[in-house]
């Protein structure tokens, strides 16, 4: 029976790729990547290696997610939108805005300040919404029986709630909106702040200008009363005084110190004069009662009349007070170092007092005696008359010394307080001055018109204006269609498959041996089914040629091919690949080494038994179990009918018996292993192969379970050969030929 190549490995439902039923597809090898990449890696060229994927968010690979879930994501967020954009429209109510316009000037008699007058307009917009501005609106006459009023119970914060208050950038203009149902109600609502902000705000403003008036004008007066009555207190003080004049002042200031100072010496020669005409009348009437030389109450009163004398007596009186108060407070008492010094100290004093009394004693008593026998008058009488005038002359000079110094304390004062008091007027002088500006300035402010006016109230609005619903609604569907969509594409984006061959390099480091095209866009194309049988062939001989060039001297005999997990093309991959090497001449075996799943038969229409099951439990032989099939010098060994028992055998050395055997028998033997990630048994076969080919398919493989699969195998000793790509949609630009039909 004559077959082409195409019709006997076309794949079925039951293929080990575990298909989704959108069929397996063609293996098709392109010299160049596709989306314009660089040439394959030449065989002799080290692979990258690099732990994972790239990191960061790549906005490619959302263009790829979207691709592959662009319906579902679609679906999700029109099943999000839609609803969401229904909701809103009926939750939103058909609505009227009122506007009332208010004009902000700048401040009276003042240059714009920008600062100052954006910081206007946003206070006065917060003062429109005060509770003092509202109140005023709801008592204006007919708004709290409004219903829109009357239904709440807090009026006030109804309204600062629902007005809007808008102050547009580089405009002198300030809005004043509403929305509602009822327009009717929205505009009396409206003027009604309208008409109570332009009131309390300029009764406001106004009512501060004429509060800072009065009180400018109270303090004025009060300024000009301390004037007054200062330049009165200074007037005063000038009639009192002599002089009036300030260098007039000192010179009498002078002449008195002057004055002064000699009457002081003059009571000083008195006060010694008095002294010795005491000193005669006390040592007559001592010598007068004892009738004998000078006695020691004499000499000791003469001693004490010594001004060194009296001086040591008064420092030793002091000393002791000082130790015996700092010995009381010490916790040491007498022990405290500083009371001993001071002690030390003390006798000091004493010891020189001793010695100024030894020396002035034999003085005195000279001197007493010298009165007595001398020819100094001794009359009582005459020495009490002269006591008498000494005493009344110094108490007159002490008398006229202290008026003296009376008038010098007092012209001192007195020029002192009119300088202080002219200071003070002078000072008062200046703040009258500014007073007299500042009320200059409250006063233009007054003259001025406000700040705030009336530039147009709110008015009935002629129509509804349904914008606002329409965007909102729009605006929330848009929102909902984003979250459908992202969420889709999100875990779309983590999942992280493979959406180009460059991907596999860079994420896993594995080599790319070639691409796989989509069958179902190929079988959809212009091109005939010759043409489709063309391009699969000159696909897998690709592959063939890769890997038999990678050594001439020792190119991989045994191949296994596997992928990570299900539906990622490893079945046809093998199933095309030991074909291609079959009609190249090779002798070829192709094993069916995926025991749970089996399908590799079914591809051949060849039985599943005997097969590798059985030779593993020893039930037949390799030439029992070997199958032939359309194609020539390609046979098949099936998986057979597995149980716990062919699968435990695959850890024992009879595989290894099998395998070379079957490299005594063939050229090359290409196994159809289980995925990687889903059993042991691949890692059990691939450890008597020569290299593995891992079949990744795109938009199905997930980059880290291709890199998962990769290190399970390198971690025992396989040797992975590279990574063919499947899947890919992009027809291929060379042209393709018709190969001629295989006979059986």
């Amino acid at each position: 029976m004559t077959q082409s190549i195409n019709e006997q490995l076309q794949p079925t439902q039951g293929d080990g790729d575990h298909s989704d039923g959108r069929g397996n597809h063609g293996l098709m090898v392109r010299e160049y990547e596709m989306n314009g990449l660089s040439p394959y890696m030449s065989p002799g060229m080290p692979a990258p290696y690099l732990e994972g994927t790239p990191s960061g968010m790549s906005f490619s690979q959302l263009a790829h997610a979207f691709r592959r879930r662009w319906l579902l994501a679609l679906i999700a967020g029109l099943i999000i939108g839609l609803p969401v954009a229904a909701l809103v429209w009926m939750v939103t109510p058909e609505n009227y805005e009122v506007q009332a316009w208010l004009r902000v000037g700048d401040a009276p008699g003042e240059a714009r300040n920008p600062s100052e007058y954006d910081q206007y307009r946003k206070t006065l917009a917060a003062r429109i919404k005060s509770p003092l501005v509202l109140q005023a609106a709801l008592r204006t006459p007919g708004i709290s029986e409004l219903p829109l009023i009357r239904n709440e119970r807090e009026p006030i914060q109804f309204l600062q709630d629902e007005i809007t208050v808008v102050t547009p950038i580089d405009q002198e203009v300030v809005l004043i909106k509403m929305r509602g149902k009822d327009s009717h109600q929205l505009v009396k609502i409206v003027n009604a702040v309208h008409d109570a902000s332009i009131d309390k705000i300029v009764e406001g403003e106004r009512g501060q200008m004429n509060s800072e008036k009065n009180r400018l004008q109270d303090t004025l007066k009060a300024k000009d009363d301390e004037i007054r009555s200062t330049q009165e207190r200074v007037n005063a003080l000038k009639k009192t005084s002599r002089s009036i004049d300030r260098t007039d002042v000192k010179f009498e200031l002078a002449q008195l110190q002057n004055k002064a100072n000699s009457l002081m010496a003059i009571i000083q020669g008195l006060d010694k004069e008095l002294v010795t005409i005491n000193t005669k009348l006390d040592t007559m009437e001592e010598k007068k009662k004892n009738g004998e030389g000078p006695s020691e109450y004499m000499i000791q009163s003469i001693m004490q009349r010594n001004e060194q004398y009296a001086d040591l007596t008064k420092n030793i009186s002091q000393q002791e007070s000082f130790v015996q108060q700092l010995a009381s407070v010490s916790k040491l008492g007498e022990r405290d170092p500083a009371v001993v010094r001071q002690r030390r100290s003390l006798a000091g004093l004493k010891d020189q007092l001793a010695k100024l009394e030894e020396t002035l004693r034999p003085q005195i008593i000279e001197y007493l005696n010298q009165q007595t026998e001398g020819g100094v008058t001794s009359d009582p009488r005459q020495l009490a008359i002269s006591k008498q005038k000494l005493t009344t002359m110094l108490a007159d000079y002490r008398a006229d010394y202290d008026d003296l110094a009376k008038q010098v304390t007092q012209l001192s004062q007195d020029s002192a307080d009119i300088q202080t008091y002219e200071a003070q007027i002078n000072g008062a002088l200046g703040r009258r001055v500014e007073l007299l500006r500042d009320v200059d300035v409250v006063n233009m402010k007054l003259s001025q018109p406000p700040r705030v006016i009336s530039l147009e109230p709110a008015t009935e609005p002629e129509g509804t204006n349904p914008v606002f619903r329409y965007m909102l609604s729009a605006f929330a569907g848009i929102m909902g269609i984003a979250v459908g969509v992202g969420a889709v594409v999100g875990i779309e984006y983590q999942a992280q498959r493979v959406s180009t061959t460059s991907e596999i390099s860079a994420g896993t480091g594995l080599r790319v041996l070639g691409t796989v095209p989509n069958l179902d866009a190929l079988s959809q194309s212009k091109a005939g089914a010759a043409a489709l049988q063309g391009i699969l062939s000159e696909s897998v001989d690709s592959i063939r040629t890769v890997l038999l060039q990678q050594s001439r001297d020792n190119a991989p005999r045994v191949i296994m091919v596997t992928s990570a997990g299900d539906r990622e093309g490893k079945t046809t991959v093998a199933s095309h690949l030991a074909a291609s090497l079959a009609r190249a001449g090779k002798r070829t075996l192709l094993v069916d080494g995926d025991l749970r799943s089996p399908t590799a038969h079914a591809m051949f229409g060849a039985a599943l038994d005997p097969g590798l099951c059985e030779m593993l439990r020893g039930e037949v032989d390799l030439e029992s179990a070997i199958q032939p099939t359309q194609v020539d010098g390609l046979m098949l060994v099936a998986a057979g009918q597995c149980d716990y028992q062919s699968i435990a055998a695959l850890s024992k050395n009879l595989l290894q018996e099998i395998f070379e055997k079957t490299r005594e028998q063939f050229e090359f033997v290409v196994i159809d292993a289980a995925p990687v990630l889903n059993y042991a048994d691949t890692l059990l076969v691939g450890s008597h192969v020569d290299g593995v080919v891992l079949s990744v398919r795109r938009d199905v493989s997930q980059l880290r379970k291709v890199h998962e699969a990769r290190d399970r195998m390198e971690s025992v000793g396989i040797r992975v050969i590279g990574a063919v790509v499947n899947g890919i949609s992009e027809v291929s630009r060379r042209p393709a030929f018709a190969l001629p039909s295989w006979e059986a």
